[in-house]
This record gives structure tokens, C-alpha cells and sequence, in this order.
């Protein structure tokens, strides 16, 4: 639902972003990387999912096509995926036995009232597009699959993180207190 996913996005950068502004496009998460790579002057990576938000935020463009956003929960025994639109979402939940349904934003902004997809032109295109965002889900992964990432800090770095307990100590508990 909106209040979990919905994050507003806040950029400070007077050097690069024009200030005072709100956007009503929809971004991703995925979009954030190459985001502040961009407007960092730091060169894209070769395969991402996202896109820079870089040109709307400088103005050098005063709009932007908003895709339809993707999130997913996983939970014991449950799986949850949605896709919205700025007018719609459609949730696919593996344990309801409606398995799909969908809100009208634009009538029910606060998602009270779920409703089952009919067979309706705006199902269908519902339904469309969420088989789309899964193909392109699917082919992102097959381009770059997820991996443990090759991390290697400086020793400094690691001290530091280890000092502050986000990595497991190579002394054993009786070594610790000696």
C-alpha cells in the first residue's frame, strides 16, 4: 500500500537541482543510483534497470513519461507484488484467493476499497501492463544476476565498521576479555 511504499524523494544539490520544486511523476528506487551518479558527474553503470531523474530535477526537461512502479514483499509463506500507475495499482497476492486485485487511485486514493479485476478494458490494461513489468523484471535479471557483492574496505573502513558492530569480530568471546 501507498503508505509503505510511497518515499518522498528529497535532493539538495543548489549546484545541479533547481530548488522549491515538486514533481508528480512516478520514480523507483532503482531510479536513485543513477540519479546521484549523474548528478554527481559520475559515469553510468553499464547495465542498471533504473533511470536518472538528473534532466527533470536540473530542468532541463519539465516532464517525464512515469512508468509503471514495481514492489514486492516477501514474507513467510506470502507473496506480494505490485505495479502501479499514477491512476491505478494492481496488487498480485499468492495467498488471497483473489490473487489479483486492483484500487483506483484517482476515486480511492487511500486504497479503502480493493476491487476484483473484471474483465474490463482497464483490467485488461492492468493486467497488461503487469505482465510487462514482470518480463522486464526477468530480463533484467537475466542481464545481471544478483550476487553476493566484492567488497574489499580499506582497513580503516573495516576497523571502523567493526568497532561499531556491523561485522563480526575475528576474536572470540574469551580473547575479548582478556
Amino acid at each position: 500500500f501507498d503508505e509503505a511504499i510511497h518515499i518522498p524523494l528529497v535532493i539538495h544539490f543548489p549546484e545541479a537541482v533547481i530548488g522549491g520544486r515538486r514533481y508528480s511523476q512516478q520514480s523507483q528506487m532503482i531510479d536513485l543510483g543513477p540519479t546521484l551518479r549523474d548528478l554527481a558527474g559520475i559515469a553510468p553503470v553499464g547495465i542498471t534497470m533504473g533511470a536518472s531523474l538528473g534532466p527533470l530535477v536540473r530542468g532541463t526537461i519539465t516532464t517525464r513519461q512515469s512508468p509503471p512502479a514495481i514492489s514486492e514483499l516477501y514474507d513467510v509463506g506470502r507473496e506480494l507484488r505490485s505495479m502501479r500507475t499514477l491512476t491505478s495499482k494492481l496488487i498480485h497476492d499468492s495467498a488471497s484467493e483473489q490473487k489479483q486485485s486492483w484500487f483506483d487511485l484517482a476515486l480511492d486514493p487511500e486504497e479503502k476499497n480493493r476491487r476484483t479485476l473484471r474483465p474490463t478494458e482497464q483490467a485488461r490494461e492492468l493486467e497488461k501492463l503487469y505482465t510487462e513489468a514482470q518480463s522486464w523484471i526477468a530480463r533484467g535479471l537475466e542481464r545481471r544476476p544478483a550476487g553476493p557483492a566484492a567488497a574489499d574496505p580499506t582497513s580503516a573502513i573495516a576497523r571502523s565498521l567493526e568497532a561499531m558492530g556491523y561485522t563480526g569480530s575475528s576474536k572470540t568471546e574469551d580473547q575479548e576479555d582478556q
